[in-house]
């Protein structure tokens, strides 16, 4: 009997302790994808795209340093989810996070949204360079910086071909639309910073465009939860259950959205009282 027992619990509590590893494992990886795409974030903020893309060699040197993490923990990623997909959760929040940065550095160039299948190409990049070191590498995120989000050109041919067969599967659309949510937020705090520190037309207009996409975002949004009330997203993936939890989720995100529209009219309506009584 002893050895009956033996066999059924061993093997069993080695794959128990398999699964644990795995599960602290993603959430040091996830840890690590949602530091630097901060890190990114705070960095596309500095940046001054006003007269073409310029950036000094000491962010861009910090922003590839962020980036090789994240090419790096995306490739381990890749490997551990098809054993790992019960982790969703664990891993949407992070995912959602660089998302954030991809849709941000995309908007601040072209006041457009980040379409889902570039995006996924991007992601592969990353993974892509985690095979080469050195200038091979960077050559992978001068794409992905200079040439996909700040310049909005199509990905070289060449490295199209050396990612397309590369699965996926830790992405899902619905990350997509948490993290243009999350967005939302980046595009009001840059809004009021240049309203703020207003020192010409162009800042005000930059300003001004970046409030009409914001609300023609938002309409969007309102529409889509008009047309779909139920819609939630559990786990990272979208649902239509009616979920009265995880329906929390977005109507949460929408009045976050809300807020932040509201807070750039305050700032554009302050300023033009403010231009008004100079011009009295």
């Amino acid at each position: 009997m002893t050895n009956i027992i033996e066999e059924i619990f061993i093997p069993a509590r080695e794959y128990l302790h398999t699964k644990q590893d795995d599960r602290e494992q993603i959430i040091r990886i996830g840890r690590d994808i949602t530091n630097c795409s901060k890190k990114l974030i705070f960095s596309l903020h500095r940046l001054d795209l006003t007269n073409g893309v310029s950036i000094n060699d000491s962010i861009k040197n910090e922003m590839f340093k962020h980036l090789e993490t994240i090419s790096n923990r995306l490739y381990q990623l890749n490997i551990m989810y098809g054993t790992n997909k019960n982790l969703r959760s664990t891993i949407s929040n992070s995912i959602e996070e660089l998302i954030e940065f991809l849709t941000f550095g995309y908007f601040l160039k072209h006041q457009q949204l980040l379409q889902f299948d570039k995006l996924i190409n991007i992601i592969k990049l990353l993974i892509k360079s985690e095979d080469y070191n050195g200038r091979e590498k960077e050559q992978y995120f001068e794409v992905i910086l200079f040439i996909v989000l700040l310049n909005n050109k199509d990905i070289p041919v060449e490295l199209l071909n050396q990612v397309d067969a590369l699965q996926i599967d830790f992405i899902d659309i619905s990350d997509l639309l948490m993290g243009l949510f999350d967005c939302t937020g980046e595009i009001m705090k840059l809004c009021i910073s240049n309203s703020s520190n207003n020192s010409g037309t162009l800042e005000l207009t930059n300003t001004l465009n970046s409030y009409k996409y914001l609300k023609h975002l938002h309409q969007s949004l309102i529409i889509l939860k008009q047309q779909f009330p139920i819609l939630s997203i559990y786990h990272g993936v979208f649902e239509i259950n009616g979920n009265y939890r995880s329906s929390l989720v977005i109507n949460k995100k929408m009045d976050v959205f809300t807020n932040s529209l509201n807070k750039i009219e305050t700032t554009l309506i302050d300023n033009l009282i403010s231009d008004q009584e100079i011009l009295q």
